[in-house]
């Protein structure tokens, strides 16, 4: 019992620790937030009228066109004149999402008087749950295809007929948009484009049903398979969307996270990021530059709309449109410019009301290593052309510059600032050098505004640094990076080989040590793998730090060059201190991230251990033991967890795979997720969740039954003036007619969905463990009376009896609340969907109602559990085996639980039912086996005589 004692006790710290991950996870988010785009008129949404057949097959859908002001009007006369985008909405959301990109659009097109807008339609989808219940998936798919069909016939009559519609979705509308290209009635080239927001690509963030999971995986085939014809545009929220995992969004021709497109870096929740204004104009800018200008429709050339969407979302360097990227190869200089070359490696040049062209001259030093990188960072400089290569062989009035020179302004980046607008470009000089330049020169162009050019000649050795190991979750001290930077340093890249799981989390500290009053640094977290940069910044007035922690993790089967790295572009005038700091909040809300949506299936396991050490008491004649006494003694992980290893091995091997289905366990592997300890940090978070839900429903019966002045009166009405309420008695009836409870679920199951019968027998279940409970404290309030009358034997006996049908119950219980809330999302489609149908249709919860239904009438017999029943080993095995089952197919296919659970329901109630009862045989009792032992000794002593006279 102490190590029984010591798991819970260890169980309990691991959960502490769960709860202290759920915080973190909650309540860690970058600092800088999106602003919220204003729409200055009313918006109007004008519905579209579709065919008969069409409303009559989906009268809870919906389509309508967005308008504004006066353009309402031609939108309610049904003139559409512009450039169609239907907007899918997601989980639960509404068909006026739309608003804020919609409404950006229609106010860029008439402010810059462009020669096109923007048709923006948007689906009514009756706000479904689509992310919770997959069997509206296909029928919303089916539905945006007619809505794409039906947008394109409004332009039958244009002059320029669009021939195709860009699709807009948010969250699981993302999925639809892309499901539409499966649809029979789907017209090739009438979608080429589909862009996406917060939606989960990879997988869904809870598989719950079957029908999600189908939909996925031939969705994900299809899309597998490239087409050039075709563009999927994704970008995610970042570490502020806690309901996607940013991770599940990194798909498609351009992936992105919020945080890491120029312009916006900030971070976004997930309904946030549909009206994000950062986001919002750079979409737009990016719809606007997509158009052809001859046609005055979206471009036919899938190049054309790739890069106006790589432009916005990735490599913004210069303006707003993309024309204005197009860097000439070569330029000319001016020799009356004025020509200065620094001697030094770092330096920074400041020049306002410049009258005449500056060119600042970086020699490029061969073989030295000193001369190696130059990182350059420019304020104020707004030309597109200012960063050169070229050979200064030109003597000029006793000056030695260039004439010419190659134009490398291609590789500037825009620089993340909380103030003013910085560039940077960082090139490698002996690189340069080879392809025959002398110099990079920089060109400061006549301004009246002030220019700040910050220059960094710097080696490799000396600035790019490589941590090998980041603090562990035991770790206390810092690590130290750089005690001190160089003074004048610019640039320094911290590269990070051992980032790549999720448990690898810690947080990068740079602290200044400045004497100026606008000093201004920034972090950049980034990886080769995927484009999901975060940003910190230290300024005088804001002090961050960079959390260094990953939204996709390093996938299998990459090169081990392709690494995460740290970007520190810092300000000269200060020195920094640069540490990494640990962080077990972070590492357990990473941990939480990543591994939360599979506890379920891990509480599934405890839960039927717990009823496999009850039920093993009671097959060798002993009482039930309370439910926390059985998840001490009978969910230990000792056994239980090598198993599961050993069979998540042996079902990865080739001939094997074949036969068994799909373990989950590769799908963990597939993506890095799979952790050595893993299953056992999740059992003992579940075997304490266990312990506190067991709880509740002990602190909820008794609440709900234990009021002293209802048993008393109960009490006294029975005992003594015989009489009853009407609510209790049909109660008492139904308790002891148990089918008829059973009867009614089944035909409330087919008549609405099964998730609501399960329901209703989960209340009715609690109802009876509460009568359950009232009449044990009924017992005990006869005690004194048995002591009176003497039935001593009688008193604890009955007490015992109840005790223990009462633990076994309240097992039963929560086994049935985890079925029903598994089933649960598929009570919410039918709540949404009752105003047109009164029956779910397609219902995964019905086979999984209808068995316990079945099962009902045996499990709530008040005289369960039998005792000394046949085949207890064997139910031992079994409740082992399907726990077992449970975690090695289960934990991401949370679908997969339910019939697990009714298997043991089904199996736990046949044994119950059917199996004989084997009686062990008594032995005699204390006082008669000693009779017996006295008369036989008393005739072996008794003497002759005595035989003789009684002869």
């Amino acid at each position: 019992m102490a190590a029984f004692n010591l798991f819970v006790a260890f169980s309990g710290v691991i959960f502490a620790f769960f709860v202290l991950g759920i915080h973190n996870y909650l309540t860690a988010h970058e600092e800088n937030s999106c602003e919220m785009t204003y729409m200055f008129e009313y918006p109007q949404y004008v519905k579209i009228a579709l065919s008969e057949n069409d409303t009559k097959e989906y009268p809870k859908y919906g389509l309508y066109a967005y308008g504004e002001g006066q353009y309402t009007e031609k939108l309610r006369n049904m003139q559409f004149n512009g450039i169609p985008v239907l907007f899918v909405p997601g989980n639960s959301g509404s068909y006026k999402q739309v608003r804020s990109l919609a409404s950006v659009a229609l106010r860029k097109a008439r402010d810059s008087r462009s020669p096109f807008h923007f048709n923006f339609f948007t689906a009514d989808l009756n706000e479904e749950h689509s992310a919770l219940f997959g069997g509206v998936l296909s029928e919303q798919t089916r539905f945006i295809s007619i809505c794409i069909n039906r947008i394109l016939s409004l332009y039958a009559k244009n002059r320029n007929v669009p021939q195709s519609v860009l699709l807009f979705g948010h969250s699981m509308g993302g999925m639809v948009a892309k499901g539409v290209f499966l649809e029979p009635t789907f017209v090739p080239g009438s979608v080429n484009t589909v862009l996406t927001l917060a939606t989960p690509h990879a997988s869904p963030v809870m598989m719950l049903d079957p029908y999600v999971a189908s939909y996925y995986q031939k969705v994900n085939t299809f899309w597998e398979v490239g087409d050039s014809n075709r563009l999927l545009v994704s970008v995610g929220g970042g570490h502020r969307d806690l309901l996607v995992r940013s991770g599940l969004t990194l798909q498609g021709n351009i992936s992105t996270l919020s945080t890491a497109v120029p312009a916006v870096w900030v971070s976004a929740d997930h309904l946030c990021i549909l009206w994000c204004k950062q986001l919002v104009l750079s979409l737009a800018r990016a719809l606007f530059d997509s158009v052809d200008s001859k046609t005055k429709l979206l471009s036919n050339d899938p190049q054309i709309m790739y890069e106006a969407f790589s432009y916005h979302l990735l490599n913004r360097n210069f303006g707003k449109r993309v024309v204005s990227a197009f860097y000439p190869s070569n330029a000319d200089f001016d020799k009356e410019g004025e020509w200065r070359e620094y001697l030094r490696r770092q330096f920074t040049v400041k020049e306002t009301h410049l009258k005449k062209p500056v060119y600042i001259m970086v020699r490029i030093v061969p073989n030295d290593l000193k001369h190696e990188f130059v990182s350059i960072e420019a304020i104020g400089i707004e030309r597109r052309d200012w960063v050169y290569g070229c050979n200064a062989d030109l003597v000029y009035k006793h000056v030695r510059m260039c004439e010419t020179g190659m134009n490398l302004s291609n590789f500037t980046k825009f620089v993340p600032s909380l103030m003013k607008r910085r560039k940077s470009v960082t090139f490698n000089l002996h690189s340069l050098k080879k392809q025959g330049f002398s110099h990079v020169v920089v060109r400061v162009p006549p301004s009246s505004n002030e220019v700040v050019l910050n220059i960094d000649v710097f080696s490799r050795q000396e600035r790019i640094l490589q941590v090998n190991s980041l603090p562990s979750i035991y770790s206390r001290s810092p690590v130290d990076v750089v005690e001190v930077t160089s003074v004048g340093a610019l640039y320094y890249q911290l590269q990070l080989p051992t980032l790549e799981k999720a448990w690898h989390a810690a947080n990068l500290v740079f602290e200044a040590n400045c004497a100026a009053q606008n000093h201004h640094a920034v972090a950049t977290l980034a990886t080769d793998w995927s484009t999901e940069d975060s940003h910190a910044f230290v300024t005088s007035s804001v002090s961050q730090s960079l959390p260094l922690k990953l939204h996709l993790l390093r996938p299998n089967g990459i090169e081990k060059t392709e690494i995460a790295h740290v970007t520190l572009q810092l300000d000269p005038a200060c020195t920094y201190n640069i540490k990494i700091e640990p962080s077990p909040a972070m590492i357990l809300g990473q941990l939480v991230r990543f591994y939360a949506p599979q506890l379920p299936a891990y509480l599934v396991a405890v839960l039927l251990l717990a009823l496999r050490a009850q039920l093993n008491g009671v097959a060798e004649g002993q009482t039930c033991i309370a439910f926390h006494s059985a998840i001490a003694s009978g969910s230990k992980p000792y056994f239980l967890m090598p198993i599961l290893k050993i069979a998540v091995h042996i079902l990865r091997l080739g001939p094997v795979a074949k036969i068994f289905p799909s373990s989950d366990w590769i799908l963990l592997y597939s993506q890095g997720l799979d952790m050595f300890f893993l299953p056992l940090i999740l059992y003992c978070v579940a075997s304490f969740a266990a312990y506190v839900f067991g709880l509740a429903i002990w602190i909820a019966v008794v609440v709900w039954g234990t009021t002293a002045n209802k048993i008393l009166v109960r009490f006294i009405s029975r005992s003594i003036f015989g009489g009853f309420r009407w609510s209790e008695w049909v109660l008492g009836t139904f308790a002891k007619l148990p089918w008829a409870v059973a009867f009614l679920l089944v035909a409330l199951a087919y008549a609405t969905c099964g998730a609501l019968a399960l329901a209703a027998g989960l209340c009715f279940y609690f109802l009876l463990v509460v009568k359950m409970y009232e009449e044990y404290l009924e017992e005990l309030l006869k005690v004194p009376l048995r002591l009176i009358k003497g039935q001593r034997t009688e008193i604890w006996g009955r007490s015992e009896t109840f005790l223990s049908e009462l633990h076994f119950h309240c097992t039963g219980l929560l086994l049935w609340a985890v079925t029903t809330g598994l089933h649960a999302p598929c009570a919410l489609a039918w709540a949404r969907a009752f105003p047109f149908e009164t029956r779910l249709s397609p219902d995964p919860s019905l086979a999984a109602a209808l068995a316990l239904c079945v099962c009902a009438p045996v499990l709530w017999q008040r005289q369960m559990p039998r005792q000394y029943l046949k085949h207890g080993q064997e139910m031992s095995g079994i409740l082992f085996g399907v726990a077992a089952l449970g975690l090695i197919f289960a934990p991401v296919s949370l679908y997969r639980l339910s019939p697990f659970l009714v298997a043991a329901f089904m199996m736990v109630c046949l044994q119950q039912l059917m199996a004989k009862q084997i009686l062990p045989i008594p032995e005699p009792s204390a006082p008669a086996a000693t009779a017996a032992i006295m008369e036989k000794a008393e005739t072996e002593e008794e003497p002759p005589a005595d035989k003789e006279k009684q002869s």
